[in-house]
């Protein structure tokens, strides 16, 4: 679960936000937790408790934005959320890049800006994931932006995956890979046959198998291709948005 902050003067604004956040994560069976601030001190007070995104308004009525921006970057007593900043200016549009945010939304184009923003937020969440491999008795925990792709063998999975290092793992296990895919199919990861599923991350292109983007092929099967280059363009799309 997300902890979420709207810091933002307009409250009637603010609630609207709070329910389109609250739609785009029910949609995908992610909860969330949203507060909403209407003054920045009040926002800063209650930092003691960890909060994992602030949409936080440039020009609040109390206190400038980015003057909240800089006490959430620089305090060390606090784990740093991540920032979403509302604002109509475009001299803050420039200001706000040196505090790092996932993205800008402008009141007057907010639902287009907004959907970008949660989006990325989505994106961004799935990307520090981590997943537990193997038995009760023998397991290991990757995470997931780092594995390339399952193989099941019989009753066993072999999952290939690069380790801190950028070294190239594989890690073998007696399990089910309909369990794994039922896991981390909202976080790219595809289905190809009755007997592979790659990570959206590390696929280069469909030709008469998958291509991944160090060379290796998958196969996939006829019936799973449609599935398969859904999920490639479900990702890209999101990728680009991030930008």
């Amino acid at each position: 679960m997300w902890e979420i902050a709207i810091c933002e003067s307009d409250p009637l604004f603010a609630e609207e936000l709070a329910d389109e956040i609250y739609t785009f994560y029910n949609e995908r069976d992610f909860k969330v937790q949203i507060t909403i601030y209407g003054e920045g001190a009040r926002l800063m007070e209650e930092m003691d408790r960890p909060m994992d995104v602030v949409f936080l308004n440039t020009r609040l009525c109390d206190a400038p934005g980015f003057g909240v921006a800089a006490f959430l970057r620089l305090n060390n007593e606090i784990d740093q959320p991540l920032l979403v900043f509302i604002g109509s200016q475009k001299e803050d549009m420039q200001a706000a890049f040196e505090y790092r945010p996932i993205d800008f939304i402008r009141p007057k184009s907010w639902r287009k800006d907004l959907e970008r923003a949660v989006e990325r937020l989505w994106v961004w969440e799935h990307r520090t994931k981590y997943i537990q491999l193997g038995t009760k008795t023998r397991n290991t925990l990757v995470r997931t932006a780092d594995i390339q792709y399952f193989e099941s063998q019989g009753h066993y999975l072999t999952v290939y995956f690069t380790d801190k290092e950028n070294r190239f793992q594989e890690y073998r296990f007696r399990g089910n890979l309909w369990e794994y895919e039922k896991q981390l199919k909202k976080q790219y990861f595809v289905r190809t046959s009755k007997s592979y599923m790659v990570n959206c991350a590390f696929t280069d292109s469909i030709e008469d198998k998958v291509v991944l983007k160090n060379g290796m092929k998958i196969p996939y099967s006829k019936n799973r291709k449609d599935d398969v280059e859904k999920m490639l363009d479900r990702y890209s799309h999101e990728m680009l948005n991030r930008l």
